[in-house]
C-alpha cells in the first residue's frame, strides 16, 4: 500500500501552515526529478477528484530520495513523498504529516511513471504494452473493495 504526502519538520508548524493545497504556492516546496527530466507530481483529491498541484520551490533534487528526506528534516521546505519513506521519523516525531484531508486515498495499485515523448526502448514498450493488456484482461478481477484497480499506469513526461 502506498500513499504520497506532504511532510515537513514539527517546529515549522505555524498559522502559516498549509490548510489547502493551493496554500502550497507560499511555501518552499522540494521537487523531485526523475532521471528522464520530469517531476513527480504532487497529487491531491478533492471531492472525490484527482489533481496535480504545479508547486515552486528553490531546491530540486535528482533521483534522491535521500536528499529530499535530509531536506524536509532541516527546514528547507515541504516534501512530497511516499509514507513509506518517513514513517520512522513521523514515528519519533522529526517530521509532520501535511493536507491529509486532500491526499490521495491509500492503494494496493502499481504505477509505472516513464517519459512519453521520447523513443522508449523495446523492452520498456513490451512491458507497458503487457500491463495494460493485463489491466483490460484482469481489470474486474483486480479490483477490491474500493473499487480501485490494483494495477495503475500514469503516463508522464
Amino acid at each position: 500500500m502506498s500513499r504520497a504526502e506532504g511532510w515537513r519538520r514539527p517546529q515549522d508548524s505555524d498559522p502559516h501552515r498549509p490548510r489547502t493545497p493551493a496554500d502550497l504556492q507560499a511555501h518552499n516546496c522540494i521537487r523531485y526529478r526523475l532521471p528522464g527530466g520530469g517531476f513527480i507530481p504532487w497529487l491531491f483529491v478533492a471531492d472525490g477528484k484527482p489533481f496535480e498541484v504545479d508547486v515552486t520551490g528553490s531546491l530540486v533534487v535528482i533521483n534522491d530520495p535521500d536528499l529530499v528526506i535530509n531536506a524536509a528534516l532541516t527546514g528547507i521546505g515541504v516534501a512530497y513523498l511516499y509514507e513509506e519513506y518517513v514513517a520512522g521519523m513521523i514515528a519519533d516525531g522529526r517530521l509532520v504529516s501535511l493536507l491529509d484531508k486532500s491526499v490521495l486515498p491509500v492503494t494496493d495499485g502499481f504505477f509505472l511513471f516513464y517519459p512519453s515523448r521520447r523513443q522508449n526502448s523495446a523492452a520498456l514498450r513490451a512491458l507497458i504494452d503487457f500491463l495494460r493488456s493485463e489491466l483490460r484482461q484482469n481489470g474486474d478481477r483486480a479490483k477490491g473493495p474500493s473499487s480501485t484497480a490494483a494495477l495503475s499506469i500514469v503516463d508522464r513526461a
